[in-house]
């Protein structure tokens, strides 16, 4: 009888420590998040700060600025091929005529 009653406070004190361990690093992962947060919110608070996530968010720019496009020229510019696959293609195809 005693034993049992040993047991099962060992048990229970093996899951609250694991719990807490758990939790701690929860809460470790929650202050990361909260520094970062402050940051960003601190960021934003400059002019700077919105200007950089107004171009991020909706791709924009100031008045004058110019846009750059780079195309890569090792791609070869291709003509779409023009497949025509009807009832007629599928039944001579199938019959191996065409």
């Amino acid at each position: 009888m005693l034993l049992k009653g040993v047991w099962g406070m060992y048990q229970r004190t093996l899951f609250a420590r694991r719990n807490a361990e758990s939790q701690e690093k929860r809460l470790d992962e929650l202050k990361k998040r909260e520094r970062f947060l402050s940051k960003e919110i601190y960021t934003m608070q400059s002019q700077q700060g919105i200007e950089r996530e107004a171009r991020h968010l909706y791709d924009v720019g100031k008045k004058g600025e110019e846009l750059v496009v780079l195309v890569d020229r090792d791609i070869p510019d291709k003509k779409p091929e023009v497949i025509h696959k009807g009832v007629l293609y599928t039944i001579l195809h199938f019959l191996h005529i065409r």
